[in-house]
């Protein structure tokens, strides 16, 4: 039987870019050190902000995966307990956010499996649109 994970996804609010997202978990489904395949995700951890944490909601919610929402604040406490929920993490970071740059430091300093995804800033994109591209890409 598959052991289900909770997942922490988050990163920087000014990247949108659905593609980025579906890239990072290529990657960490190929390399297969924590995570193998969607189906071993059971819950999706979520800081609520925009960009890349309401990616994680919509995937959650796309892929019927359970959603615990652990409101950032950008403080050291929230990302310690965000990461203290999650079993691993995927982060895609601009190279400038704090709260990302926490969170990396908080999946190090607790000994948890992460990866992060460098990408870059974006605008272009609304929440409606990500939902119709991890429509059209469900083996995501």
């Amino acid at each position: 039987m598959l052991s289900k994970k909770k997942v922490l996804i988050g990163g920087s609010r000014s990247i949108y870019d659905p593609r980025e997202l579906i890239i990072a978990f290529k990657i960490v489904y190929h390399d297969g050190t924590f995570l193998k395949d969607r189906k071993e995700i059971g819950t999706v951890i979520s800081g609520g902000a925009r960009g890349v944490d309401k990616m994680g909601e919509t995937f959650a919610s796309r892929n019927a995966i359970s959603l615990i929402i652990c409101p950032a604040n950008w403080q050291r406490e929230s990302s310690r307990n965000s990461v203290s929920e999650a079993d691993c993490g995927v982060l895609l970071w601009d190279g400038i956010s704090h709260g990302t740059l926490m969170l990396i430091e908080e999946f190090t300093l607790q000994n948890k499996p992460f990866y992060v995804h460098y990408a870059v800033p974006t605008a272009s994109y609304k929440n409606k649109d990500i939902e119709d591209f991890l429509k059209e890409n469900k083996n995501a």
